[in-house]
This record gives C-alpha cells, structure tokens and sequence, in this order.
C-alpha cells in the first residue's frame, strides 16, 4: 500500500461532523452528493493500525484515564479488515458514521487495497451518512462498537476476558 502526499480526502470538503440524533457525532453531507461518490478516502497518514499481540499489550496497559479513553476511542471507531488481520482506528472524521440498518452508504476495499465509503444512492445536503456496521468484518480479538457492538454481535469476549 502507498499513500500519495498529494492526496486529497473528500472527506475534508464534501462532508462534515456534528451532533447526531443517531448517536453522539455523525457525518453530514455538506451538499448534495450523487449516488456511487466516494465521500471518504482513506489515507495511510490518517490511520493508526493494530495488530493483536501490540492492541492485546496496549489494553493490558491501559492504566492511566487518558490511556483508557485512548483505547475505549480505538474500540468505538476503529475498523477491522479480516485481510490484513488489523484493526485500523480512523483519526479523521469519518470515523464518525454512525450505524444504520437501512444505510445510504458502504465501506469497500479499492483494487489498490485501501478503502472508501461509496454513496448507495443521492445524499441530500444536510443528511447524514450512515453504514450498516452488520457488514464490517468482525474482529475476532476485539471488541467494537460499544453496546450496538455486542448486539450487532462484534463482541466475542466479555470486557473481562
């Protein structure tokens, strides 16, 4: 995978994150967006990735209040592609798109092996994006997306163990 300096993520210009009625912060459509537009675009310098044995150390080790919130952000935002065995935690807003059974757009890996999210259909200005979480990959060494995770089934384990 290469990430071109030049890059630029839509995410940036044809959306924006604020309050959701769905769940805390959500993503809006800045304009109207046509159905099949990538709105986001990943960027390797806007990821931090994990594999197992290092995210397994860094809940072992999550002592402080910051370090706990740290992870509790990764588990509640972060994405897991079963092909590379990772779990990647988004930094830019679009990690903000909330769950929907009824989504208006879709995460898809790209032939290059990075990934987007896709408009299902036309995206009036001012309307949220939203993801039907059921098709992710699910983590098997993770838990993710706090409560709608466990009753989406994305929880393996308890908290505990």
């Amino acid at each position: 995978m290469t990430d071109d300096a030049t890059f630029s993520n839509p995410v940036f210009t044809l959306v924006e994150a604020r309050p959701s009625p769905v769940h805390g912060f959500g993503v809006f459509a800045r304009e109207a967006i046509p159905r099949g537009t990538a709105w986001w675009r990943v960027r390797l310098a806007d990821l931090i990735h994990f594999r197992k044995e290092p995210f397994e150390t860094l809940l072992a080790s999550a002592q402080s209040a910051g370090s706990r919130e740290f992870v509790e952000a990764v588990q509640r935002y972060g994405i897991y592609l079963k092909r590379y065995d990772t779990l990647f935690f988004i930094v830019d807003n679009g990690r903000f798109v909330n769950h929907s059974p009824q989504p208006n757009s879709a995460s898809c890996l790209g032939s290059d092996g990075l990934f987007s999210s896709l408009t299902l259909r036309d995206i009036a200005a001012g309307e949220e994006m939203l993801e039907d979480y059921a098709t992710y990959d699910k983590c098997p060494w993770a838990n993710l997306y706090g409560e709608l995770g466990r009753e989406l089934g994305f929880w393996l384990r308890s908290p505990e163990g």
